[in-house]
């Protein structure tokens, strides 16, 4: 029902002009607002409403402050009523303005703002977790508040329970009109006059005590820089519950990074803009009551830039619980997201947070604790059963990190130009234009990666082709070309300069020639063999290269020390494309992205505990010739899973686990 509302309401504003949005706004909060306070301006003939009469209306009774912004001249007024009329303002919490909002924006714009509303069912389930409507007296702030979704339920729930109670509901009003109850906070002028609206059709719902005089306590500011404000000074709300926006590094300007970085603690590295959030809602809680919930991506837990903010975590307020949300989706995006919910004080001695998954049955939700969060280096999700199997691999005796064998685990080429370097590079296309052909390479993409193999031909755009890579190899070492000397590939890319000019580190670094791209490697990286995976894959998806491919920045590249041989290699993909890596992956790393992939990096593959066999070991020598088997492609189908089987128990065998272990890791694999 409210979506058919919603692509109605949408449908009829892409006729109007954009400016109308905010006339619709207003006069939908008045079409509401006028069933429970009669407005005798407005008439049931629409086309008999004087709006310079409506307007002083809705200030005297409503909002000065909100109606004020109602444009009196509006060429679309009309054409507004008359649609309200035949499709007035429904009873439901849902967030029909937001969404309205949110649609009509431009997608680029929303992306640029990370704008991802909060599911009102989700924000029940957290409320009900604080048991909000037993004590009024508690003071909450969302510093990201969007269109107003956890302010405007937090008002609901407390104003229907108390409904028939007079007393307190002017007692209720009272607090919400001098922020003693709720305070509300974002960057954007509609999401805020959103939030007012919404949170004045709740009031007029279940009360007549609306204060047209004063202001709903919601601000237009800058959470994270807008430190003056007295709205935002530390040490003050009982909750913060937010949202906050997803902004990747790279979005934020320059100018920006730096002042976070001097603002911040958690501003190091290649931070994302959430996690400051996450320090400043810290920061706006009481220090020795606050309580804090966050809906935000759980990259967090495991990722590099997430360091600071762990750290600050464990120095400054209790982390009690993370609601995984990885089964319900609640946002369109890539990043998967859950609960965290913080408790002060600090205390030094107290029990590992819980971890609790949301799960969906009959469009209502559930949650089901599955075990604990342990707090180490990087943060994880662990099961009793899961994490005996977990420790009792880790503490073989035979077993080192990855790391200890490694020369390197490298991500491959990043041009910032695909569509110069590598998108049309086919076979044919470099033939055509009779370029010199010592310039090109054959390239792996993740996708070209299968487990134990990959799929290449050079001959399909944008998933199969060759790189231009202009670079040569002199003397063992890769140095720039000189483009004069590739008159044919020199004109191509003169024709391509100013695509390759406009890339940030060319205009604003200088420290490369315009025609390189952003992240290169020597020639040697890729004759030499190794072993590749996609950096992002739903499985192990290990595979061996003999033969000198080159590779993009979706796919990794692990090269043992020097003193390792052929046999050692398929020794090693052996291991790590066998159940046991896939289970310790998923120990190490438990955050996956929508579409339930993994990220296979650096800091994690380094992590893996390996038994590397003696040569002379009766199964070092059976896990080569197995892998040797399916490298040979002598069985596919049935014969490969039963090769791939055979593989299992061997490394089982290895790793010195028992049928009960072995039974823990493939139940928590076929659940995962």
């Amino acid at each position: 029902m409210m979506n058919n509302y919603i692509n109605k309401a949408v449908l009829f504003l892409k006729k109007l002009d954009a400016s109308e949005l905010k006339t619709f706004l207003l006069l939908y909060g008045i079409s509401y607002c006028n069933k429970y306070i009669n407005l005798n301006s407005f008439l049931d003939n629409y086309k008999e409403i004087n709006l310079d009469e409506l307007k002083n209306e809705a200030q005297n009774k409503l909002s000065c402050d909100i109606f004020q912004y109602l444009d009196e001249y509006s060429d679309s007024a009309i054409k507004i009523l008359d649609w309200l009329a035949k499709n007035p303002p429904p009873e439901t919490t849902e967030d029909i303005l937001g969404t309205i909002y949110l649609v009509l924006s431009e997608e680029k714009k929303r992306k640029k703002l990370g704008e991802h509303y909060t599911r009102i069912d989700l924000i029940n389930l957290i409320f009900t977790e604080y048991k909000i409507e037993e004590n009024i007296n508690k003071t909450i702030i969302d510093p990201a508040c969007g269109s107003g979704n956890f302010l405007v339920i937090y008002v609901y729930r407390i104003l229907s329970k108390y409904k028939n109670s007079p007393e307190i509901l002017r007692e209720i009003i009272e607090k919400i009109y001098s922020r003693k109850l709720i305070t509300g906070v974002d960057i954007q002028e509609y999401t805020c006059l959103i939030t007012k609206l919404r949170l004045l059709m709740t009031i007029t719902k279940f009360s007549g005590e609306i204060r047209p005089n004063e202001k709903l306590p919601i601000f237009q500011l800058d959470s994270l820089s807008d430190d003056d404000s007295e709205v935002l000074k530390d040490n003050q709300y009982d909750i913060v519950a937010t949202n906050p926006p997803y902004l990747r590094y790279h979005s934020l300007s320059e100018d920006k990074r730096e002042a976070y970085k001097k603002r911040y603690f958690s501003a190091k590295g290649k931070f994302d803009l959430y996690t400051l959030f996450i320090e400043k809602s810290v920061k706006l809680s009481k220090n020795e009551t606050g309580k804090v919930s966050l809906v935000c991506s759980n990259k967090f837990m495991t990722a590099a830039y997430g360091k600071s903010i762990r750290d600050y975590i464990k120095q400054n307020i209790n982390l009690t619980k993370v609601l995984d949300l990885s089964d319900i989706f609640p946002f369109k995006a890539a990043v998967l997201s859950a609960v965290y919910f913080f408790e002060a004080p600090k205390r030094e001695s107290i029990n590992e947070p819980r971890w609790e998954k949301v799960i969906q049955e009959n469009e209502r939700l559930f949650v089901r604790q599955l075990g604990t969060v342990y707090l180490g280096d990087t943060w994880r999700y662990t099961g009793i059963k899961t994490e005996f199997v977990f420790k009792k691999i880790l503490q073989q005796p035979k077993a080192k990190e990855l790391k200890e064998y490694i020369k390197s685990i490298l991500v491959g080429i990043q041009t910032t130009a695909d569509d110069v370097f590598c998108k049309y590079m086919t076979r044919e296309f470099i033939e055509k234009n009779y370029f010199e052909k010592e310039l090109f390479f054959p390239m792996l993409r993740g996708k070209n990666l299968k487990k134990w193999g990959h799929h290449w031909t050079g001959d399909i755009e944008a998933s199969d082709t060759f790189i231009l890579y202009p670079y040569t190899e002199e003397n063992g070492k890769t140095q720039r070309i000189q483009l004069e000397k590739y008159p044919n590939v020199m004109s191509y890319l003169l024709e391509n300069k100013s695509i390759l000019k406009q890339r940030t580190y060319i205009k604003e670094k200088g420290t490369k020639e315009w025609f390189e791209p952003w992240v290169e490697r020597s020639h040697n990286t890729f004759k030499n063999m190794k072993i590749l995976t996609p950096d992002l894959a739903s499985e192990c998806r290990f595979s061996l290269d003999t033969s000198g491919f080159f590779f993009n920045g979706t796919v990794y590249s692990i090269r043992l020390k020097e003193s390792y041989e052929l046999d050692d290699y398929k020794f090693l993909l052996g291991i790590l494309n066998s159940n046991i890596t896939l289970f310790i992956h998923k120990q190490l790393n438990p955050i996956h992205l929508h579409s339930k992939k993994y990220r296979f990096q650096s800091p994690v593959m380094k992590k893996y505990p390996i038994i590397f066999l003696n040569k002379r070991d009766s199964e070092y020598k059976k896990l080569v010739i197995l892998v040797d088997d399916i490298l040979r492609a002598s069985c596919e189908g049935e014969c490969l899973l039963e090769k791939e089987k055979e593989l299992n128990r061997l490394v089982y065998k290895i790793y010195n686990l028992d049928q009960h272990d072995i039974g823990i890791i493939e139940e928590f694999l076929d659940i995962n």
